[in-house]
């Protein structure tokens, strides 16, 4: 078990050994917690509006130390604020599954033959380098004659978590898979047994890359956390190579996959202040998105690109809270690498306070090796949203252009039309796909929008593009 989640589970199991919370309490009593809960989490986290923030129900499913952590040093740190251990502590126990003993795989779960070929890779993030999510006969061998002679060969549970935020890295023999709650697990392709496993903080999606340490080349898997870190893992032995602190804030937290080039590592930046934004006692928003260019071998930060100017303060909010901007403009979606042209595509989502700013909702093109901006396409202006616009009426937090929240979540793709031009394809949460040239400073092509969009609707995720058409993933709820 990693030193981190043995020192969470440690503080949160003699904590709550002192306190009286874990007592057995009489019937016609409200369950201890309950009181806090409903005062400082049930706007966000229960009810018919809740949008962002996982549900009650949901988080009933998740260990103590996760959200023990969440509430302590997490997101919701801030919902939190001026609360002693035992609150919190109560709250945990009341929002949460209870306190699960630290995991392991059992024996008989744990494979005889526990090598692993890392030398092909079969599927990863993206499937290839210009993210078009389409497998060919090299991948697999499935299609359309067989598809439906598919049964269940085995299961693996993963533990502590109700999501599974990736597809696995897959090679010849192993599937790498990353679960919400701590952990990454090597796992036999062909009987689901255990190879290794390693308790760690996780957040993104994992890359299977390489790098060397003291001149000898290793195998790794990357990938970052909500704490705002990266990290490297031998793949072959589940072993942390090596750990930074790459965040541009305390509340910067990775959600795009990190993805690699050469001996770099390309490094996409969210914030945890647009949530953290409903509490009317916060002083929004002072941070933003970003990226951030790392060494494959150590971590160490070759070059930062901010996604706006440092924020200053503009005004107080009708509960005389001091506001900020400019902030937001996240970059939570995968990054794309253009080996041809040299340069990274990411995109963007939309600014937390006023005032909007010029970069936010759009598909910005980086210089590879310098992170220097090359070009931008602003799908929309004047678009900015914090989860205190939820509210009914919104809180004093909700900027005056409240929302509509139309980030651009997928991953950019590199096609080629039926000219044999190639364009890069983007979607947006607003149910919109774009086309743009990549050597015409991303001037638009064509435009499509089959849905209707929403804060958590249109395009969420991956595109795919798989002989002349791209195939779009529509999340509309309503």
């Amino acid at each position: 078990m990693g030193t981190y989640k043995a020192a969470v589970q440690t503080l949160v199991a003699l904590l709550f050994a002192a306190l009286p919370i874990v007592e057995t309490f009489a019937a016609n009593e409200p369950p201890p917690g309950e009181a806090l809960y409903m005062a400082r989490c049930a706007s966000c986290h229960s009810g018919t509006g809740v949008t962002k923030a996982p549900p009650l129900e949901t988080m009933r499913q998740m260990s103590a130390d996760r959200v023990f952590f969440s509430i302590m040093n997490g997101v919701m740190k801030s919902q939190a604020a001026g609360l002693g251990y035992p609150e919190m502590g109560a709250i945990t126990m009341y929002a949460s599954a209870g306190i699960q003993p630290g995991f392991s795989p059992d024996a008989a779960s744990m494979c005889a033959d526990r090598v692993i070929d890392v030398q092909s890779v079969v599927q990863g993030w993206g499937f290839d380098e210009r993210s078009t999510r389409s497998m060919g006969e090299h991948q697999t061998t499935l299609n359309g004659k067989n598809i439906a002679s598919l049964r269940l060969r085995w299961a693996f549970a993963l533990p502590g978590t109700s999501e599974l935020r990736s597809q696995p890295v897959v090679t010849t023999d192993t599937l790498f898979v990353g679960a919400s709650s701590g952990h990454v697990f090597a796992l036999d392709r062909f009987s689901g047994c255990v190879k290794w496993h390693t308790a760690t903080p996780l957040r993104t999606s994992l890359t299977l890359g390489r790098l060397q340490q003291n001149g000898v080349p290793r195998v790794a898997l990357f990938f970052g956390d909500s704490g705002g870190s990266a990290t490297a893992l031998d793949a072959t032995t589940g072993k942390i190579v090596w750990r930074v602190a790459v965040g541009l804030f305390d509340t910067t937290m990775l959600t795009g996959a990190v993805v690699q080039q050469g001996n770099v590592l390309i490094v996409p930046m969210s914030s945890a202040e647009v949530g953290l934004a409903a509490n009317p006692d916060f002083e929004c928003c002072r941070t933003h998105g970003g990226v951030r260019a790392i060494n494959a071998d150590t971590g160490a930060v070759l070059w930062t690109r901010h996604l706006t100017a440092d924020a200053e303060k503009t005004t107080t909010s009708n509960t005389g809270v001091q506001l900020w901007g400019l902030s937001g403009a996240p970059v939570w979606a995968t990054p794309t690498v253009d080996t041809k042209r040299g340069l990274v595509y990411i995109g963007t989502g939309e600014n937390y306070s006023s005032p909007t700013t010029d970069r936010s909702d759009s598909i910005v093109a980086l210089d590879l090796k310098t992170g220097e901006e090359q070009w931008t396409f602003q799908a929309q202006t004047g678009d900015a949203y914090n989860t205190a616009c939820d509210a009914l009426p919104p809180g004093s937090n909700c900027p005056k252009e409240n929302g509509p929240d139309f980030d651009f979540g997928a991953a950019v793709v590199i096609a080629t039309d039926s000219r044999g031009r190639e364009l890069l394809l983007a979607g947006r949460k607003s149910g919109d796909v774009y086309a743009l040239d990549p050597d015409a400073g991303g001037k638009l092509i064509w435009h499509r929008r089959p849905g209707a969009g929403s804060k958590l609707g249109g395009v969420h995720w991956g595109l795919a593009v798989s002989e002349g058409r791209v195939y779009v993933p529509i999340a509309d709820s309503r």
